[in-house]
């Protein structure tokens, strides 16, 4: 017994002589030293399984069977790295720089819209405005395109990773106005919006949503008023049928005859030749009562006569104009100008008019120079103003002309020539 169990001791104690050239053996290491970005990832050793947290390091035995130490990178969200460290001998420091590559999980929306410049939100998000390339996670998306005096635009788009999905939105301008659509039998009526002319019958009219009132007049028709609601992006219509009211009259006679009648600035006729005692009236209308008119009467050579009238129901008016001639307008002025003696020339600035006595009425307003001229009688002349419409006269006494007397008696100048001609008969005779 004693034996065996001595036996086993030494066993044992062999046993732990071999530990320490084991230990001695596995002293011969290197080191991998691996580094990521971003940090943090997981290394894993190929040859020994063995895994560490970057940055770290693995050591590796250099004795024994050569391993092939092939050394993976890995992180949540990007693509492992892989590096061949081959069999490092002993005391080798290698490195390992592992540069990791996300793993692509995003696509791209590329946004337009007609027009361009809206506001683009992505799954609810403002994401910028149109034209724009927006980078989104691949899936399902919604999108919201928004302008001022647009409706807003709503659609949805599949994104696939890596890739660009286009899709564009047509906007629709916002209908902010609705349309009023009146006719009227008879047509080309009035139409009065809100107490404003607004045209003829029939006609379309835009108008901003809410409630009006519309009144449609037609002469010689009762008027028709209601009060209608316009709203957004629909028409409303309105048929008025107008109820004729136009039974009144007027009958016009003028002196003289002739005149042209205008009612409401229309032509409608001339008046007729007639008498006090036997009129002859031009008749106009019907009018309807209580609707007020203007009337003009025209003739050349008399002045424009105008007046207004409203008549009753039933009712016709009898007027009577008497023209006024036309007061001619003065622009001259007169000259009455008599001379004594009479006959003498008469120059208004140096121009010849004519013989006093003589009546001028075409001088114009202002200063001008009259002269009076007559053989044997000295000139006379005065610059003289004359006012419009003015008359001037004057009655001038000419002064005869003064011939000076000779002091000396001149030798006849016949009797001079009748001398030299005896003198030349004498030379002549004594000659021969």
């Amino acid at each position: 017994m004693r034996k065996s169990i001595l036996a086993f001791l030494v066993l044992i104690v062999a046993a732990f002589l071999v530990l320490p050239v084991s230990a001695a053996i596995g002293s011969d290491t290197a080191i991998i030293y691996v580094t990521s970005s971003p940090s943090g990832a997981t290394a894993t050793d190929s040859a020994t399984g063995s895994t560490i947290t970057t940055p770290g390091s693995f050591t590796v035995y250099t004795t024994g069977t050569p391993e092939n130490h092939y050394i993976t990178v890995s992180k949540n969200g990007y693509y492992d790295y892989y590096y061949d460290a081959g069999t490092p001998a002993k005391d080798d420091y290698i490195t390992v720089n592992a540069i990791l590559t996300p793993i692509q999980t995003d696509g791209y929306l590329a946004v337009s819209s007609n027009p361009s410049g809206a506001n683009i939100y992505v799954d609810g998000v403002y994401k910028g405005t149109t034209a724009a390339t927006i980078t989104v996670s691949a899936g399902s998306h919604t999108i919201r395109l928004e302008k001022s005096g647009y409706d807003s635009w709503s659609g949805s788009a599949n994104v696939i990773t890596g890739q660009t999905t286009s899709i564009s939105g047509s906007m629709t301008p916002t209908v902010t106005y609705g349309y009023l659509y009146v006719t009227s039998s008879p047509s080309a009526a009035d139409v009065y919006v809100n107490g404003v002319y607004k045209g003829d019958t029939s006609f379309t009219i835009g108008l901003t949503p809410g409630t009006y009132s519309v009144v449609v007049k037609k002469a010689g028709y009762n008027s028709y008023s209601t009060t209608t609601t316009v709203s957004a992006g629909t028409t409303t219509t309105i048929s008025a049928n107008l109820k004729t009211s136009a039974d009144a009259y007027i009958q016009v006679a003028s002196y003289p005859a002739g005149a042209a009648v205008y009612i409401d600035g229309t032509y409608v006729g001339n008046t007729q030749y007639s008498t006090a005692a036997n009129p002859n009236y031009m008749h106009a209308g019907p009018f309807t009562a209580g609707t007020a008119h203007t009337l003009s009467l025209k003739l050349d050579g008399y002045n424009t006569y105008s007046t207004s009238f409203v008549l009753s129901s039933g009712e016709t008016r009898t007027i009577t104009v008497t023209m006024t001639p036309v007061t001619p307008v003065v622009t001259t002025a007169y000259l009455q100008i008599n001379s004594n003696p009479a006959a003498a020339s008469v120059y208004v600035d140096n121009v010849f008019r004519g013989y006093t006595p003589l009546y001028l009425s075409d001088i114009t307003s202002g200063t001008h120079t009259v002269l009076l001229q007559h053989q044997g009688y000295d000139d006379w002349s005065e610059s003289i103003y004359f006012t419009t419409g003015q008359t001037v006269e004057r009655t001038v006494v000419l002064s005869p002309t003064v011939v000076p007397t000779p002091t000396t008696s001149p030798v006849p100048f016949i009797g001079i020539l009748a001398g030299l001609g005896a003198c030349g008969m004498v030379l002549a005779a004594r000659r021969r």
